[in-house]
């Protein structure tokens, strides 16, 4: 899976949030807690987060499973638990 896109200036968190749970393909209810990350790290900081998630996702590294159970995580999943490190 690869996240394409990019965020652009001005954005407003709202519109932020709903950028991340279409590019992460998360379901509509996750809006708000991709909205709290959005509003804490602001454009440049999604993106970084975003930018790390799609390496991670790429190389397929073990931040991309869940600890234990060898499923692997969701994009958002990853997002999430990369923005929860800043």
């Amino acid at each position: 899976m690869s996240i394409v896109g990019s965020l652009q200036d001005g954005m407003s968190v709202d519109e932020i949030a709903q950028y991340l749970v279409t590019e992460l393909q998360e379901p509509p209810h996750q809006l708000g807690s991709f909205r709290k990350f959005a509003e804490s790290l602001g454009p440049a900081g999604v993106w970084e987060v975003l930018l790390e998630t799609n390496r991670i996702i790429a190389e397929d590294r073990p931040e991309g499973e869940t600890l234990g159970l060898g499923r692997k995580r969701t994009a958002g999943g990853i997002f999430l638990k990369e923005a929860i490190k800043r």
